[in-house]
């Protein structure tokens, strides 16, 4: 069975600026700008590309309102075209992201910066430290660190959904 791999956007695929204030965040155009964390965004091209047989994979992304929802698929589109526009999913700021998956499997992995939306997943979780996060010592489970080789972050996520 093919295994889906869900990838959070900020602080994931795209560089997360922790200095911003909500209200410039949500201004319109701000994700547009946004830096791709390329060795991540490397990573998951090579698992679109190499991997299909294996694993659909999408973008999972809490967004503030519809002008963010374009922005981000714009910079999507922008910077990892290989991702299809049906496997793009927002979710409402504050909601919880496992609740707007369908049919939501004990397999299907996600890959997250923020705790919080790991420990709300009912599949496999796994933290991208991105130099910014794990300050706290609160997760506990899977990680693979943002700044290691794109074969590297591929064959870590690849080696946790094989054992998990």
């Amino acid at each position: 069975m093919t295994r889906r791999l869900f990838i959070d956007m900020d602080g994931v695929l795209a560089v997360f600026d922790p200095d911003k204030s909500l209200e410039e965040v949500a201004m319109p155009g701000y994700f547009r700008n946004l830096q791709p964390m390329e060795n991540v965004v490397n990573a998951i091209k090579n698992i679109i590309n190499d991997y299909s047989d294996d694993y659909e994979v999408y973008s999972l992304s809490s967004t503030l309102h519809e002008e963010a929802v374009l922005d981000k698929c714009y910079w999507l589109d922008k910077e990892l075209p290989e991702l299809p526009k049906e496997n793009r999913i927002f979710v409402p700021y504050g909601r919880m992201k496992k609740d707007y998956i369908v049919q939501l499997r004990d397999s299907d992995i996600l890959l997250d910066d923020f705790s919080k939306n790991l420990r709300e997943w009912h599949g496999v979780a796994i933290k991208l430290m991105n130099g910014i996060n794990g300050t706290k010592g609160t997760w506990c489970g899977y990680s693979v660190n943002g700044k290691a080789t794109p074969d590297v972050i591929r064959n870590t996520i690849i080696g946790i959904a094989l054992t998990s």
